[in-house]
């Protein structure tokens, strides 16, 4: 039996896949979690195989939450599934210990074949997400500039566009607000850009945020 732990910030979504996953032979959904704090707190609690991990979540989000539960426990698998397709997101989940990437437009037939060849030791990316990422060489100049950024600036740089305040940040990520604001300057240089408006644009261009979540920023709309 593969043991399973459906993560995702939306409660119809969650809900819907853990139920169809129930049904499908030699699968059993343990937990549901709606974020990467939780899917952390569940996954000691019900020891899954494989963790169905969302992209963007509040909080630490999911590239966070799948490196540090891969470093929890090594027999972990992560499989991730959501909206983005586009790099740099698939190759940062990968390299953050990530067993498998899919998008949410996958059947569920896809999602269950998936699940099984990630149980077997294998890897699994859906065809789309395989395409970009086989396509990366050719990407033009502006979508390599996701590329100097450090993990730790792209999830501060999505938590900024996504409304988050210095406090928050820094509380959620155990940093200082000295250090956060350190990151969001070190974005701003390495991107060339010297506001927030900015990062939310190229945030957007580049799949790290829905356009349609990103609001008017809480800190300083400018470098100080």
């Amino acid at each position: 039996m593969i043991r399973v732990l459906v993560v995702d910030d939306h409660d119809l979504v969650r809900t819907c896949l853990a139920r169809a996953l129930d049904d499908q032979r030699g699968i059993r959904v343990v937990g549901q979690a709606d974020s990467g704090e939780e899917a952390l707190r569940k996954a000691e609690l019900v020891s899954p195989d494989i963790v169905l991990m969302d992209v963007r979540m509040p909080g630490i989000g999911g590239l966070e939450a799948t490196r540090l539960l891969v470093q929890q426990d090594e027999d972990l698998r992560v499989i991730a599934l959501t909206v983005c397709a586009q790099e740099p997101m698939p190759s940062r989940f990968m390299l953050a210990g990530a067993s498998g990437y899919l998008t949410k437009g996958a059947e569920l037939a896809e999602v269950v074949r998936a699940i099984r060849m990630v149980h077997s030791g294998q890897h699994y990316i859906d065809l789309d997400t395989a395409r970009a990422m086989a396509m990366r060489q050719f990407a033009v100049a502006s979508a390599e500039l996701m590329d100097v950024l450090t993990d730790r600036e792209l999830q501060v740089m999505r938590m900024v566009v996504n409304c988050c305040t210095v406090q928050d940040i820094a509380e959620q990520l155990s940093l200082s607000e000295k250090t956060v604001h350190t990151y969001r300057y070190r974005v701003f240089d390495k991107l060339g850009i010297s506001s927030n408006v900015e990062m939310a644009l190229i945030a957007v261009r580049h799949g790290l945020v829905d356009a349609n979540e990103v609001g008017p920023p809480p800190l300083a709309a400018a470098r100080p």
